[in-house]
């Protein structure tokens, strides 16, 4: 298993052409999500939509997720100071015989990872009393793990605050919690990955032999 980079701009137009058609890490918890099966298929519409038609979709963001895009260096930034790693910063992934990538917020050292989330100052407390990480963000990690062929990752959750939301104090500020690889979790992963592609590709074929009249 190989991985191809990106040799475009995270977030740049080109980027987002070159992960049309191809599912990604960050969407793993929508691929797997049980239920109504509403999730899973909304997502599957939207790389339908930009399959056939060639354009990526914009995707939404709201002011607190354009907040943490903002402020991830600086949560790089502390999490190098207090472990002495050094985050190398690397763009999109793709496995091309499973149209599938990743998009990590760093390599670390030969074998690691960072994930980074920046959270308000309630999700920062959950995490600091239960020292629980949400299980989406364990399966975006260990198929991130698979993409960029490594043994760990280190999730990094911050929460800087702000003037509505209320500031927590400097040393509750950061968490930092190391995951190991769980093969057994990413042949989970894998092989969910392969069934959505299986899936799309019917509707898709569906779609193209369909008459509109």
């Amino acid at each position: 298993m190989i991985a191809k980079a990106s040799q475009h701009e995270q977030g740049s137009y080109e980027w987002l052409v070159d992960r049309i058609g191809y599912t990604s890490s960050s969407n793993i918890a929508k691929i797997m999500a049980k239920g109504s099966g509403a999730t899973r298929a909304n997502y599957m519409a939207r790389m339908i939509c930009e399959v056939l038609t060639g354009v990526p979709v914009q995707t939404f963001k709201s002011s607190a997720m354009n907040a943490g895009n903002e402020r991830e260096p600086l949560s790089r930034a502390l999490y190098e100071r207090i472990t002495g790693n050094v985050v190398g910063e690397v763009g999109f992934h793709f496995i091309e015989s499973e149209h599938h990538g990743s998009s990590s917020d760093g390599l670390v050292n030969d074998n690691g990872l960072v994930e980074i989330k920046n959270v308000i100052p309630a999700e920062q407390i959950r995490l600091l009393t239960t020292g629980k990480i949400k299980p989406e963000y364990i399966k975006q990690m260990q198929d991130q793990m698979y993409v960029y062929e490594r043994d760990w990752c280190d999730f990094v959750q911050t929460s800087f605050g702000d003037e509505e939301l209320g500031t927590l104090p400097a040393q509750h500020r950061i968490k930092i919690i190391r995951v190991e690889r769980d093969e057994k979790m990413i042949a989970e992963i894998r092989k969910e990955v392969a069934k959505f592609h299986y899936d799309m590709k019917k509707l898709i074929k569906t779609l193209k032999e369909a008459k509109n009249v």
